[in-house]
């Protein structure tokens, strides 16, 4: 879905075929190795069943945003006579690694809050704690979160972009103009030079917040002290209930 060609009037278009395969799997590649870099360079390090299920969290979510990405640059493409696919790919991918990461963060971190404020409600939903050992039942809800937060994410950014669509290709027009007439080059910085830099940046990035950290550990010990609070204010409760009886 990745490859390129020009057309007469010196489109580039997205194509399915070997070499897309090829770049789809090299861009896998650099997310992975960017994460096990990432994973080897922390103290302490995650054991790697929890390294892999922190790296499957994000793999499930850069996956939907890759193919929506896809699939939006072909229809804004089909839409506007004037738009060319290879470069709606490389707005809509940077957009997403930088305006759609920070939106997907802040509403992480909206959620962590709200799993600090109600530990009740959020028990077994901190980040990045699956148990010990891991457990699918604590690892599925929080793949469940996050993926509904890209999907918001997706649509508030997909609802903002709309509004500049027009002026937006215009400017994509001229910015791309150089390089229109030379395929080749526009198929390594669109495709290949442009995703990877962004991809290794905004995993390295996303995984500090979907990681079990220290803020984390505080987090989980409040709740905890919390919970015990209130289970001790209950007990005290009924003692107090049980002299008065």
């Amino acid at each position: 879905v990745l490859t390129s060609r020009m057309t007469e009037a010196h489109k580039c278009e997205l194509l399915g075929g070997a070499f897309a395969m090829i770049v789809q799997l090299s861009l896998a590649l650099v997310c992975v190795l960017t994460l096990v870099i990432k994973r080897q360079s922390e103290y302490p390090q995650r054991d790697w069943l929890v390294w892999f299920l922190d790296a499957t969290k994000q793999g499930v979510g850069s996956s939907f945003g890759h193919f929506s990405n896809i699939y939006l640059s072909v229809v804004i493409a089909q839409s506007l006579p004037t738009a060319d696919e290879c470069q709606w790919y490389c707005t809509t991918y940077v957009l997403d690694a930088t305006v759609g990461t920070a939106c997907n963060l802040i509403l992480l971190s909206l959620f962590s809050m709200a799993v600090r404020r109600f530990p009740y409600c959020g028990e077994g939903m901190i980040p990045g704690d699956y148990g010990d050992p891991p457990q699918l039942t604590l690892y599925l809800p929080q793949l469940a979160v996050w993926l509904m937060i890209v999907v918001i994410g997706k649509v508030l950014l997909l609802l903002s972009l709309s509004q500049v669509i027009v002026p937006l290709d215009a400017l994509l027009a001229t910015v791309f103009k150089p390089i229109r007439k030379y395929p080749e080059l526009e198929l390594v910085l669109v495709m290949i030079l442009i995703p990877s830099v962004l991809n290794a940046l905004q995993f390295w990035l996303t995984d500090s917040f979907l990681k079990r950290s220290a803020s984390n550990d505080k987090m989980e010990d409040g709740a905890e002290t919390e919970m015990t609070g209130l289970r001790s204010g209950q007990l005290d409760d009924d003692l107090l209930v049980s002299n008065h009886s």
